[in-house]
């Protein structure tokens, strides 16, 4: 079980404005991941690629988009 912290929280609120500030769009949310494919979580959709954000992703999403 993953444990959900205030930090984890404000990276989650942080990634989302940045995504959708940076022309990402709010498509839909995944919450199981059955095929182990990481493709779970909100994602987002740019130029036809999705992005999920979900607890693997969030760190790795703020460097690039704050890069």
């Amino acid at each position: 079980m993953i444990k959900i912290t205030n930090t984890l929280r404000a990276q989650f609120a942080q990634a989302e404005k940045l995504l959708l500030n940076t022309g990402w769009t709010k498509s839909h949310s995944v919450c199981h991941d059955g095929g182990a494919t990481g493709n779970f979580g909100i994602c987002f959709i740019k130029n036809g690629t999705p992005i999920y954000l979900n607890y693997k992703t969030v760190g790795t999403i703020l460097e690039i988009i704050e890069a």
